[in-house]
């Protein structure tokens, strides 16, 4: 009997320590601060070469940060403009109080963020930023400075919404110099969300689709645009026509994603289905399905069935992660 209890009291030992190993797989340790999650940008051959920023792209790829997991990893990318003395001066942007005071300054990056280790940025979008570091306020006062020396640095992070990252989770890549780099007369604008359903054709959220989510042939609009630039707020005004809608919305145009890897697609749920819902009596989405509001990073998307066709006021808050569809009568 005393053999028996002794076997026991092994065996449950042997059952906790497993326990506690499955427990720390399913509850990982964060590696946060500096050299634990740094992270390598590749030199690309374009550095090398002349580039005139209107109407191309850079091209950008990098490692995975160590974070001791594999964690889905937002990505960001930073213009800097080299000194003459080599330095590097990197944009920011004031950071104001209640009462409008400047107290400080934060990094500001390019519009579009990433969730996989490469990216393919508009030229127009590092254009802004370089004008933004000179100061521009008014394209009107644009001066052409000519091949400059522009860095470009990768920042890494954690995030539980889209602008809030979790603490200590943040570091940066490796600065990459590109020798000739040419700006042109542009500034920056709020950014844009895009809506990709069956009332375009599941128009497909690449670059080449841009100007067609613009203004399609028939002169309809599928954006919604940020209410103040930088504030993650969006809204727009749509128009549909009668019948089942379904869609989602994408922050970027880099490619559809997929379950794994969502890229700039965010909608209620993370699985690739549609969840149906509708307007109450107020012609307001009534949010059943998600009580917090129900948007996230993921290929879920809204089905509205028997939609009567009109207009739909959308109001998308990427800091709160909740949405508002609101019919629009008309006039």
């Amino acid at each position: 009997m005393k053999k028996f209890n002794i076997w026991c009291s092994l065996l449950l030992s042997v059952l906790l320590f497993a326990a506690c190993e499955a427990d720390r797989d399913s509850n990982p340790v964060i590696n946060t601060g500096g050299s634990t999650a740094s992270f390598t940008l590749f030199n690309p051959v374009q550095s090398a070469q002349f580039i005139d920023l209107e109407n191309n792209s850079i091209y950008l790829t990098w490692s995975q940060p160590d974070y001791g997991y594999n964690a889905i990893t937002t990505y960001k990318v930073q213009v800097g403009l080299v000194q003459a003395d080599g330095t590097i001066k990197w944009n920011t942007k004031d950071v104001k109080d209640d009462d409008g005071n400047v107290i400080g300054t934060e990094d500001e990056f390019v519009i579009s963020t990433y969730n996989t280790c490469k990216a393919e940025i508009s030229g127009k979008n590092i254009a802004m930023e370089i004008n933004e570091i000179d100061g521009l306020d008014d394209i009107a006062n644009y001066a052409d400075k000519g091949y400059r020396k522009i860095a470009l640095r990768v920042h890494a992070g954690i995030n539980i919404t889209s602008s809030q990252e979790i603490e200590g989770t943040g570091v940066f890549s490796n600065a990459v110099v590109f020798n000739e780099m040419r700006s042109y007369a542009i500034i920056k604008a709020p950014a844009t969300l895009y809506l990709v359903g069956t009332p375009n054709g599941w128009l497909a959220p690449e670059a080449k689709n841009e100007e067609t989510f613009i203004a399609d042939e028939d002169g309809k609009c599928w954006i919604l645009t940020e209410t103040e630039i930088g504030n993650n707020i969006f809204e727009g005004t749509l128009e549909f026509e009668a019948g089942n809608l379904q869609f989602r919305f994408y922050t970027s145009l880099d490619g559809w994603g997929d379950d794994n890897d969502p890229k700039g697609s965010i909608g209620p749920q993370e699985k690739d289905e549609g969840i149906e819902v509708g307007f109450d009596a107020d012609g307001l989405f009534p949010n059943t399905e998600f009580s917090d509001g129900g948007i996230m990073k993921g290929k879920g998307s809204w089905i509205f069935k028997g939609f009567t066709g009109g207009k739909i006021k959308m109001t998308v808050d990427m800091n709160a992660m909740t949405v508002k569809f609101a019919v629009v009568e008309d006039e």
